[in-house]
């Protein structure tokens, strides 16, 4: 992720070097456009994400297991390179970059359009910005998904059920909660999932 990004601000780096007052050279759209494919990284990451928190939450609960875990990650944090971030800080940026990045294509587009609407650069911007929105929506799927993977083994450890007896790529909880079963003898509550 860190290379995809160090490429991406590079690229964009590049145009600006080239900027003049020529509106020729004004052109971001196709940075953008280039980087679709490396783009599609955003829904894996987001699903190994949440691995990671977990773990650091974890690391976090037990100091004295991971003593040295822990002094590693406040000199790193005093560290000017990170800008006074923590790790779990570090991590989340990039997810927070897709929406970022809509927000900018989005108002580089309303100015154009007002300015400049014949802008040579309005037609790559909005294929931008119809990636970024796509690579949006795989991410809140891939987090959907993921949600309900970890929803279903929750389900299984409650039922006593070994995961992949229940759990396959096209069956996800729906509803959960309790069910009576209504008997001659005397009503049963049982739960569903």
């Amino acid at each position: 992720m860190s290379n995809l990004h160090a490429k991406f601000l590079s690229d964009l780096h590049l145009k600006f070097m080239t900027w003049t007052n020529d509106i020729e050279t004004q052109r971001i759209g196709q940075v953008f456009v280039d980087f679709e494919e490396s783009f599609r990284v955003y829904p894996t990451y987001v699903n190994l994400h949440e691995q990671a928190t977990e773990l650091l939450r974890r690391i976090d609960s037990n100091p004295g297991r991971y003593g040295r875990f822990h002094q590693l990650m406040r000199d790193a944090k005093s560290s000017p390179l990170s800008c006074g971030n923590d790790l779990s800080s570090c991590l989340i940026a990039p997810i927070q970059r897709i929406p970022r990045y809509r927000l900018l294509l989005t108002e580089v587009l309303r100015q154009l359009q007002k300015t400049h609407p014949n802008h040579p650069d309005i037609p790559a911007l909005e294929k931008a910005n119809g990636i970024v929105m796509l690579v949006a929506a795989h991410v809140n799927d891939s987090l959907r998904e993921s949600e309900r993977r970890a929803q279903m083994l929750v389900v299984c450890d409650e039922l006593g059920i070994e995961p992949n007896k229940l759990i396959n790529g096209s069956r996800y909880l729906m509803q959960k909660g309790n069910l009576t079963r209504i008997c001659r003898k005397s009503d049963q509550v049982c739960l569903f999932g």
